[in-house]
Formats: structure tokens, sequence, C-alpha cells
């Protein structure tokens, strides 16, 4: 009986995010029109990016939005790859603040948020991660969004660069299950996770909700902590940036390690969820752990394995679509599988394990 009702309650809920991913895909198939009348400071928090960051100035240098209208802000966290040699920073509306020296103590990529933020001087601050690239029209489709539904925040989706490798493969299929409970999220009214790398609020609400405080001593979740703070003060002034053109793209990990380490790392802050958060969270462990145990049974029912799998196909294939992007799928019949084994793991080991991030270890 409590088995079937876990899988009746997940079922539920991943359909309700199928469902606002299909009202996500009509809205990123409409035509807008934008104007530019609002301002950005984008915020670009970096540690040993030398790599990475000239792909992204040089899509930020194709932005297609009037250069007075927006900045761009980096902020270095105590790099030590000598970036400072990259010929790629003579942008008119560039800065760059060095000599940070944060607490490590502290999570240091909100202490350059907050610096960055402090030091912007437009009304809208935007943060991207070093190791993304945007599209041309990425700053248009956020002052659409912003013209159109007067918003305090607004998440915006993040996927991968296509990479064909059975590793690349896995996140990629991961991330469209991540994103598309993102977006279905948002459409239903109970957003409760986004995504720093493409993330969006006003300055001026940002610092009167003193977002990081009481989170300061926690290395990740500046994301998802100012989408509580916003969304507790602000229940109807968050929203989703549905639109063509407001995509991010990141970069997959290359070895199991780092992609352990990094889900770790996500998993983490769920602690410090919203109830939303941890409920969900709840459910979704929760299924998977039975998920595992009615595989390994002698006698298996194949009726949860069916529900299981095939809600979450619609959901991954939903965003796929949405992400226009659905060869990766050829091996979701092997990772259906697998995956409620390795995400079991993963959360499990979140618990004991310490974590690194940027070349440095963080406790729990």
């Amino acid at each position: 009986m409590i088995v079937s009702l876990v899988f009746i309650v997940y079922f539920l809920v991943i359909l309700s995010f199928s469902l606002g991913v299909i009202y996500s895909i009509k809205k990123n198939n409409t035509r807008y029109n934008s104007d530019c009348r609002n301002s950005f400071s984008i915020l670009i928090p970096f540690r040993n990016e030398k790599d990475k960051l000239p792909n992204l100035i040089e899509s930020l240098k194709n932005l297609n939005y009037p250069i007075e209208k927006f900045e761009i802000i980096l902020i270095d966290d105590n790099s030590t790859d000598n970036w400072q040699e990259l010929d790629i920073f003579n942008i008119k509306n560039l800065r760059i603040l060095t000599n940070t020296n944060f607490n490590t103590n502290l999570s240091p990529k909100k202490q350059a948020l907050t610096k960055g933020i402090n030091d912007a001087k437009f009304e809208w601050i935007i943060t991207v991660d070093a190791d993304c690239i945007v599209d041309k029209n990425w700053l248009k489709s956020f002052d659409f969004v912003i013209e159109k539904e007067s918003p305090y925040l607004i998440a915006g989706p993040v996927t991968f660069n296509k990479n064909e490798s059975i590793i690349g493969l896995l996140q990629i299929i991961e991330n469209f299950s991540l994103q598309g409970a993102t977006i279905g999220s948002f459409v239903i009214k109970t957003p409760f996770m986004c995504n720093g790398a493409n993330l969006c609020y006003d300055k001026q609400e940002f610092l009167k909700l003193n977002t990081f405080n009481g989170n300061l001593n926690i290395a990740s979740g500046d994301d998802v902590f100012t989408l509580e703070k916003f969304k507790k003060s602000h229940p109807k002034k968050v929203t989703y940036n549905h639109f063509n053109g407001s995509t991010v793209k990141t970069y997959t990990e290359h070895s199991l390690e780092k992609i352990k380490n990094q889900r770790i790392r996500w998993a983490s802050k769920s602690n410090h969820y919203s109830l939303t958060g941890k409920l969900i969270g709840l459910i979704v462990l929760s299924t998977n752990i039975l998920f595992c145990f009615e595989l390994l049974r002698p006698n298996l029912n194949l009726y949860y394995i069916v529900i299981k799998i095939t809600v979450d196909f619609t959901l991954i294939l939903l965003t796929a679509i949405f992400f226009r992007n659905i060869k990766p799928l050829m091996i979701y019949p092997v990772l259906s599988l697998i995956y409620p084994f390795y995400s079991s793991y993963i959360a499990l080991l979140s618990l004991f394990k310490k974590f690194e991030w940027k070349s440095r270890s963080f406790s729990k």
C-alpha cells in the first residue's frame, strides 16, 4: 500500500511538471519583440576559468543589445591560473574586480556576488557562470519578460553543449530531468529550484531582502536561496524565461569522479531547501530507492517499473524538445534502469561526505 502510494504521488508530481513543460514549449516557439528598455549588470564570479572565459566573453561581445544598457562585471575569486594573461578584456563596458581575498570559511561565490552587486550600476542583476556561453538575444529575452510580467526574479534555462560521449549524454539527459522539473514547477506556481548560471533579479529587492543572510556559511546554493527569499516575500513576482534566446549553454564534466563530486555538492544543500523542495526531494528519493528494490526482487513488479520509466521519459522527452536536442535520448532505455541506483547512492553519500569545488574542500 505504501509503495503504491509513493509511486502514485511521484507519477502525479512528474506529470504536473510535464504539463508545465508543454506550456513552456509553446512559449519558446512564440515570436516576441524587445524594446531594450531595461539595463543589466552581468555578474560573472570566476575561479581558475582561464580556458573557458574566452568563449563566454566572445558570446557577450555578440549580444544583440545596446552596449550602453549593459555592463559586464568579472569578479575574481583568488584564481591561480594566470587568467590575466588572456587578451580578451578589451571591451568598453567590462570591469574586473580583483584582490578580493574572500573568507573561505564562508561561501566564496556568495561573497563574490555580493561584491559585484554592490558595485553594479544598473537596476537588473543577471548572473552567469564563467564556463557558459550565452545566446545573442539573451538580454532581449529577459527584457521582454520584465516588460511583460513586471517580476522581481526571473529564472532562465541552462543546457549542455553537445557531447556524444557516454558520460556526456548521461549528463545531458540528467540535466533534461532537472530542467524539466524546474520549468514545470515555475509554471504550476511551486518553484523550488533554479540555476545561478542563468538568473536575473532586481538589485534593490535583493539588497532589501538581505538575500544571503543566514546561508553565507553554506558553500553553494546562491541560486536556490535567492529564489526562496524572493518567493517568500513576493510569491507572485518570481517567474521563468521560456522564450527563445534565453538559454545558456555550459560544458559537461569529463570524469565520473568529477560528476560524483558535483552531484554531492548539489545535494549537500538539500537540508536547507523550502518545505516544497524537501517534499519533492523526499518523493523522488523514496521512489528511486523503491524502484531499485523492485528491480532486485525475485518477483519483479512490472507495474511500478513501467509507471516510473514512462513518466520520467515523458518529462525528459518534452524537455529535450524544449531545448531542441532529442538525440541524447537514444541511451535512455539503459539509463532509466541505472540512474535510480546512482541517484540514490549520491543522495545518501551527500549526508556524510565532504566535497571539493574549485580546488577547495567544503563540509556539508
